[in-house]
């Protein structure tokens, strides 16, 4: 994958291999470039460092990490999240989706601002606020939103 720092650095045909639906009508760029932290992260509201569920508590990585939705679902879940039905808005619930690559392989977590808008980290690129799920939806790099979990609002 090319090294741009960031969606503006990306020639307009390399951002549609990657996001075929993201468009300037249903995104809005809201960060600077970072590495900081991941999706998985600010999908928890963290902004600090990442969270690689492929590395061990002492961050080496695992010898054979199983990177399933499932695995996310887990950890997700121990933040308080549970599974739903569906990505619509619930006044007192934060929610977040799962994209899944292939039928099984975790590739993106969003998080739900509020009714019709999305946040997204974008690997190391920036942070996005998205009106639909269908605008990263692609499976031959995100996959598609297929996990959907929520928590009370804190």
């Amino acid at each position: 994958m090319a090294d741009y720092k960031g969606l503006f650095e990306m020639p307009e045909a390399f951002l549609r291999k990657l996001w075929p639906n993201l468009n300037p009508t249903n995104y809005e760029l809201k960060s600077d470039y970072t590495s900081e932290y991941n999706c998985v992260a600010w999908a928890l509201g963290i902004n600090t460092d990442p969270i690689d569920l492929s590395l061990d508590e002492e961050g080496e990585p695992l010898l054979y990490p199983d990177l399933t939705c499932l695995v996310y679902i887990e950890h997700f879940e121990k933040e308080g999240f549970v599974l739903c039905d569906s990505p619509d808005w619930e006044e007192n619930y934060e929610k977040i989706v799962l994209y899944e690559r292939g039928g099984e392989t975790f590739e993106h977590v969003a998080r739900q601002l509020e009714q019709n808008l999305w946040t997204s980290k974008l690997g190391e690129w920036e942070d996005i606020e998205h009106t639909t799920l269908e605008a990263l939806k692609y499976d031959g790099y995100y996959g598609v939103p297929t996990w959907y979990m929520k928590r009370l609002k804190k």
